[in-house]
This record gives structure tokens, sequence and C-alpha cells, in this order.
């Protein structure tokens, strides 16, 4: 099993040397205020340590991001790290969007979109594109430069869960860093790219990263069951199959909502088994209902019709 792992600093995550992409199969973008505020003020707070204690060498380890990824190619699917890395490129877009210095915004800008180049034959790409359902909403209102300053126009009741959480953390990051001098602004700037640091983990076969995966998983990283279950479910599914049962599998975690549908797995077990402990709900659902042998007819003939029944359960008065 190759696997590969480097420290990097975010100078270096979002360059050509990498092309991020969320696979379809992957949970949706899940973090809300809280997750968001906690990691802007972690980095403001070790920004200014460094700075108060003149150590322009300090890093700041911003945690561990697990690829898909050939060594000599940027092509790099993210089997965990989305969520940290999305934030991120949020944060850096209210700081381009909101600089005053147009020199310093290309700059950032240059973390966010990797520009093409015509002697190459080489068009724009966004350095993290993010699954489908999702994708063209990032790019328009983050990525794209000002896109940022649109976001208070739109009308939260007609987005998606993932959108509307999208658009909650930006307008907290235009509050927070609002509140700061431009000098702050640009020194955290200069922190994020020079001394934020992201542990890269990476390996040529999807298998193997997600035995990674699992086991840093068992150590406590923040994924849910139905996170875990899906990964390795459609992850197991031919790739020209992979885009309809993952809308198969999203569409019916978007009828019930995203904790009614993580519940829905314990509900199963209890069918098969009445005693389940939270920390067991995985083996024991694996063990009565094991999708890693026929995925497809799993997700057909077992998930879809109790999420339906349980859908009929929850709407009955």
């Amino acid at each position: 099993m190759e696997i590969h792992a480097e420290e990097l600093p975010l100078r270096k995550i979002f360059s050509n040397d990498f092309a991020f992409m969320v696979p379809n199969y992957q949970r949706p973008y899940s973090w809300n205020t809280d997750h968001a505020y906690q990691l802007l003020e972690d980095i403001k707070e070790a920004s200014l340590t460094a700075k108060s204690s003149g150590n322009s060498l300090s890093q700041y380890f911003l945690g561990t991001i697990i690829l898909v990824k050939n060594r000599n190619l940027p092509d790099s699917q993210i089997l965990d790290g989305q969520q940290r890395l999305s934030t991120l490129i949020m944060l850096l877009a209210v700081l381009r969007d909101g600089m005053g210095d147009q020199q310093l915004a290309d700059e950032i800008n240059a973390y966010i979109l990797e520009k093409g180049k015509i002697i190459e034959g080489t068009e724009d790409r966004y350095r993290l594109q993010l699954r489908d359902r999702e994708k063209d909403f990032f790019q328009k209102y983050v990525q794209t430069p000002q896109g940022t300053r649109e976001l208070e126009n739109l009308q939260v009741a007609d987005l998606t869960d993932p959108q509307k959480l999208i658009v909650e953390n930006t307008e907290l990051f235009k509050i927070e860093l609002g509140k700061l001098p431009d000098e702050e602004r640009k020194s955290l700037c200069q922190f994020l790219a020079k001394q934020c640091i992201l542990v890269v983990v990476s390996t040529p076969n999807f298998n193997s990263a997600f035995r990674v995966f699992s086991r840093l998983n068992s150590r406590g990283l923040d994924l849910s069951h139905a996170d875990i279950l899906k990964a390795e479910i459609i992850g197991q599914i031919p790739s020209t199959e992979q885009d309809s049962y993952t809308n198969k599998w999203e569409d019916a975690e978007d009828r019930l909502g995203r904790d009614r549908f993580q519940a829905l797995f314990g509900h199963m077990c209890m069918i098969k088994e009445r005693d389940v402990l939270r920390e067991d709900l995985l083996s024991t659902f694996k063990k009565h209902f094991p999708p890693q042998v026929k995925p497809r007819e799993f997700i057909d003939e077992t998930l879809l019709p109790h999420s339906e029944t349980y859908e009929d359960i929850l709407q009955c008065n």
C-alpha cells in the first residue's frame, strides 16, 4: 500500500500542485457557524501569538486531509478534509473581497483560482471543486471575485441545507473580519499563507485511502455513520453508476433531513437487535445489513424502502 504523507503550508496546498475535487458520493458541506467561528478564532489567536513573540517561523496545524492522488498529477479526490478546505476557501474569499489593496486581492484570488495559460492551452480552474449539487453555487457566490458581496441578497428559504451553511459561514467571516483593521487582515493573510499547515496523506488507490480514513475516524474524526457507509458503499459501485446511486442516496437524505437520515441507520439496526450502543452502531449495521456484498441492491432494496417507510411514519398525525 503506497501512502505518502507530508506537512505543507497553505500556499502549497492551494497551488498548482493540487486540483481538489469532492466526489459526488461524499457527504455535503456540513460545517456550521460554530465550526467556522472556532477555526477563525484559532487562526487569529495563533497569528497574534506568533506576531507578539516575533517568531515568523512558528507554524499552526490546521488538521489532516486524505486524498486519492497520483503523486505525479495534481488531480486530488478528497476522501476526508472537504469541510476544512471549503471553509478555508470561504475565509480567503472574504479576505479577498474585502481588500482595498488590489494587488493583495489578486494574490489571494490565486489561491482560489488557477489561471489558465494560452501558451500551455489550459483554462481557468478553481483549486477546489465541490460536489455537483453545491459546485455552481460555491463558484458563483464564493470563488468568483466579489461573489461574497451578493450573498446578502439571497432568499435563504430557497436554499438547500449545504447552501445555507455556506451563506451563514461566509457571512460570519464578513462580520468578524470586518472588525479588524486593514493591517491586521493583511497580517492574517500572510500567516495563513506561510505558517498555517496541513498534513496531506495521499495514496493513488481508493481502497488504501479508505483504510487510512477508517483508522483515523476510529480515533475521533467528526464523521457520522451515514457518511462512512456512504463513502464505503458508493465507492464500491462501478464509476459509471456512482452518480446515479449518489443521487438516489442524497434524494433520500434531502427528504428526511440530515439528522433524521442519520438516525435512520440506528432505527434499522434496532429492527434486528434491540440494544445497540452508539459506538457499536456501525459494526452492528454491517452485521445485519452487509452493504458491501451487493452495494447497488442494498441501496435499491433496503435503504430506500426503509427511508420511505420512515418518512411515512414521520408525516403521520
